[in-house]
């Protein structure tokens, strides 16, 4: 239209503003001058490939560094920002990833990218790049792309700015706190210029001075289990974020209030990070929008990020989602967040990289089945149980629709079957992907209109900043579009309490006393001490306090990183097995494996020669989550086996036939690994799981093993042996959760798979023993009609049916040690269609017993766990046989009406 060039300028003009607004760095930025030799190390500009890229031409920095010229290398970064860069092996070339490395000098002095707009600096300069396709480019692509430089200068912390103590904003309707939120938010949206609109929509949003934010907003920070930050210097005192165990750790304590309380105290840490002003990712002032918690589905041992989440089960995910976000958002304050949580991955998320085929371009083909009963079962806990504030799409497609375009997902199901009041942000490029790597759009313009008009809000990435101002000119998108999503940000930065006075919220008060208190020390070591698994116990622990000497040996002994698992931040401290074992009794150490993926077996002698001298052998072996590595478990990659990596196999053969006792094996590692020849070795008497269990793993262990604490932690996924990866048949690409006979595929999970395993899913032993039975309380004559009616009307929140029975189980500890019982019981439909799960998580609990004490726990029976999905998605009511059962306790069973009849509940032992 006659319009579009005045609209260009206008929009060119205020991104000029948006720089202008950028505060400077007073430091030069680095030069790129040559230097001798090469290594992976030293890079070069390539005018061929228009990239930063390896190269025998390199060049080295030379400025602010250091008086003489000092060579660029990658390492970790002491404090995160999203200008995080690595070294890509396979393109040669530096790229943004998740890795968070930054570039630094050879006296470790941090090189960082910062917006060139931040800088002194010449655009003319050859140091000057852009930031585009997830590579460094020379500028000579269009001026809305992200232009990034290095420079050694700290950049100031970019504060959000006054809010509503802004003059101008005096009176103003958006900040009166008496207002609605609605009414609120229309006032904030119509004060916003276009260019602060669009600016707004990804996960560094830009400033938006005509409403009090001067500064920018980080939308993307981390807390999947402790405040992803460093240590901060806070009146002289080094503030640093505690580090909980990792989420499959957790979760392995069946304990909701312990999830609750965990997203408490990272809710309250987040909120104190905030306040104290801090810097986040790309050095803005440390958001209050936490992308967390994991929620996906473990659906297969081999992918990367199952440590994440709470397992294989979508009753204990849901639980966990509810509980975890419901602390972590909700406070004293009722009409305020504390922090926002965001669950992700939405939906189907479970690949990240097998034979080739990557998460970015990856299509989940999922029954409606399967769906309905497992992949949408913790996302509607986050958004109609928790409350959530927040989902992130994934970057899979769903049945050929990427999740951040697809409308069944984000807006049919998500707001509205499920009643979300939130925003939704894609996974980091996820919206470039869905043009690039799924080719489900041909351009930038189609592309951000099917995102947003799905239900999409905030792009995490820079694709919207480079294609919205076209698309809103040639009409792709309209004011709606673009207001909708601004309003479901801004809802949640209004819920957060940021355009409020201090004094109208308890939160603003949280500071650097609420982080890393003794109340969250102890936090941190109760989950690791409840979360770790005994998965077998020979009569050799608990050791008495006479054992002196102990052979601490191992590739994960002594390993400070490994104990935290991924997404962790800085911790006031980590305390490894050897540290903690070193409390309890005099310990020799050595690795004999250099690490866990090493093939060197030569420190196999040192290991072997201690353990014949020592009381007791430790071996602490596992996995961990190397990024650079290429068969760890972590995100990027899927495993391809499940035996131990390296040569720890033959390291735990011949450190157990040496020793003179029976050893104790520790597996600190996520997913499941397959412990077949350790479980039928008699030299190995004890195996304990630890899985990641952050800053207190060494305490938790040494505690365990001397029996200061009694294990009582259930695992959370099978443990499958190796054979399971070999079958042809189970391949990553297959979604289905249920099993298919005719191409011998057995099944995923607990639910379906009904082959043999190592360890199943629920297992987990203690010092003592507990005897239980089952007793059934029905109260209610139901007809199927009247039950099928209940399941329709909760389909969506199944915790809301009505309970239409109870299971009692009594537990007596008739051990000589008190002990905790955790109690999981499963409900399966004897009758069900071959469809139907082999068994379901009806509920379960925790009695904490001491010698011969007795106690029963109440699990209610709601009619929402009486049905069963059929191949449409749609739920009906179970008929027939139903059985309850708990391990160690004989089964008790009921029958179900079938349509049209009068039944009644008829309990039998």
């Amino acid at each position: 239209s006659g319009k579009a060039p005045e609209l260009t300028c206008k929009m060119m003009a205020a991104w000029s503003v948006f720089s202008a607004i950028a505060l400077a760095v007073t430091a030069s930025p680095l030069k790129l001058i040559p230097c001798d030799g090469d290594s992976a190390q030293h890079f070069a500009y390539s005018s061929v490939t228009n990239h930063i890229q390896q190269g025998s031409n390199c060049f080295r920095a030379s400025g602010p560094v250091a008086n003489n010229e000092q060579s660029l290398i990658l390492a970790p970064c002491g404090t995160d920002s999203s200008f995080n860069f690595t070294y890509d092996t396979v393109n040669h070339r530096i790229v943004h990833n998740d890795s968070r490395m930054c570039v630094d000098d050879d006296e470790g002095k941090q090189i960082y990218l910062f917006r060139c707009h931040d800088l002194p600096i010449d655009p003319s300069d050859n140091q000057y790049w852009m930031y585009s396709n997830n590579s460094f480019v020379h500028p000579n692509s269009t001026w809305l792309q992200l232009p990034l430089c290095l420079s050694t200068a700290s950049a100031p912390i970019k504060q959000f700015g006054p809010g509503c103590s802004d003059p101008k904003l005096q009176g103003a309707a958006m900040c009166d706190e008496t207002q609605t939120l609605d009414a609120r938010v229309d006032d904030y949206v119509r004060r916003l210029s276009l260019i602060e609109k669009l600016g707004g929509l990804s996960n560094e949003a830009n400033p938006m001075p005509s409403v009090g934010n001067t500064g920018g907003y980080e939308w993307w920070n981390e807390g999947l289990h402790g405040i992803l930050t460093g240590c901060h210097a806070v009146n002289d005192q080094q503030v640093c974020p505690t580090s909980f165990p990792q989420v499959i750790t957790t979760a392995s304590s069946w304990n909701t209030s312990l999830f609750s309380a965990i997203g408490t105290a990272i809710g309250r840490e987040g909120r104190a990070f905030h306040n104290l002003q801090v810097g986040g990712f790309g050095n803005y002032q440390f958001g209050l929008t936490v992308w967390a918690p994991n929620v996906n589905i473990f659906r297969s041992p081999r992918w990367g990020r199952g440590h994440e989440t709470p397992g294989e089960d979508p009753t204990l995910n849901a639980d966990y989602a509810a509980a975890f976000v419901s602390g972590m958002q909700f406070g004293p304050d009722p009409d305020r967040l504390r922090l926002s949580a965001c669950c992700k991955h939405y939906d189907a998320y479970s690949l990240e990289n097998w034979h080739g085929v990557i998460r970015t371009e990856f299509d989940a083909n999922v029954t409606q089945q399967d769906l309905a009963d497992t992949y949408y079962i913790p996302f509607a806990s986050c958004a109609n149980r928790a409350n959530a504030s927040g989902v992130m799409c994934s970057y899979n497609a769903v049945n050929g629709v990427p999740s951040c375009a697809n409308t069944e997902l984000l807006t049919t199901q998500l707001r509205g079957n499920w009643g979300f009041d939130g925003y939704v942000t894609s996974d980091c490029h996820a919206v470039q992907d869905v043009m690039e790597e799924h080719h489900y759009t041909s351009d930038g313009n189609q592309t951000v209109q099917d995102v947003l008009r799905a239900g999409m809000d905030s792009d995490c990435g820079p694709f919207f900043l480079a294609n919205l101002p076209n698309a809103y000119e040639n009409g792709s998108i309209t004011d709606d579009d673009v207001n909708k999503a601004i309003s479901n940000l801004a809802r949640v930065q209004f819920r957060l309490g940021i355009y409020d006075a201090p004094s109208s919220t308890p939160y603003s008060k949280l500071d650097a006393n609420d982080i890393d208190t003794s109340a969250h020390r102890q936090l941190a070591l109760e989950a690791a001490l409840q979360g770790v698994v005994l998965l077998k116990n020979d009569n050799t622990l608990p050791w008495s306090s006479e054992v002196k000497t102990l052979a601490v040996l191992g590739p994960n002994a002594n390993e400070t990183k490994t104990i935290q698992g991924n997404y962790a931040g800085a911790a006031p401290y980590l305390i490894t097995p050897l540290m903690g074992l070193s409390k309890y009794a005099s310990c020799s150490y050595a690795p004999g494996c250099v690490n866990v993926f090493s093939n060197d077996t030569s420190g196999f002698d040192q290991a072997v020669q201690l353990a014949k001298q020592a009381e007791r052998v430790v071996l602490v072996v596992g996995n961990n989550v190397a990024k650079d590595n290429p068969v760890a478990e972590r995100e990027g990659l899927d495993r391809t086996f499940l035996t131990f990596p390296g040569k720890q196999e033959e390291l735990i053969e011949q450190v157990a036939a040496a020793s003179t006792k029976p050893i104790v094996l520790v597996v600190i590692a996520g997913g499941c690994i397959d412990l077949t020849a350790a479980k039928s070795n008699a030299k190995v008497g004890a195996i304990l799981w630890s899985g990641y269990a952050g800053q207190s793993t060494g305490d938790a262990v040494a505690m365990t093993l001397f029996g200061d604490n009694n294990p009582s932690g259930r695992l959370t996924q099978t443990f499958y042996p190796q054979y399971y990866v070999e079958y042809n048949y189970v391949s990553m690409f297959n979604m289905n959760m249920r099993p298919d006979p005719e191409l011998d595929y057995p099944g995923r999970t607990h639910r379906f798979y009904n082959g043999s395993v190592v360890y199943p899913f629920g297992y987990g032993l203690s010092y003592t023993t507990f005897e239980r039975h089952l007793a059934l309380d029905i109260n209610h004559t139901i007809t199927y009609d009247q039950l099928a009616q209940w399941i329709t009307e909760s389909q969506y929140k199944p915790v809301d049916a009505p309970i239409v029975g109870t299971l009692n189980v009594t537990t007596q500890n008739t051990g000589s040690v008190a002990g905790t019982d955790t109690v999981i019981a499963f409900i399966s439909n004897l009758d069900g269609s071959s469809s139907a799960p082999l068994q379901d998580v009806l509920g379960y609990g925790r009695s904490i017993l001491s010698v011969s004490a007795i106690d029963t726990i109440s699990l209610p029976i709601r009619a929402s766990d009486l049905r069963l999905a059929d191949s449409k998605g749609a739920f009906s009511p179970m008929t027939g046989t139903v059985q309850l059962s708990v391990q160690g306790a004989a089964p008790v069973a009921f029958s179900l009406p079938r349509p049209s009849r009068l039944g009644q509940f008829k309990g039998s032992a």
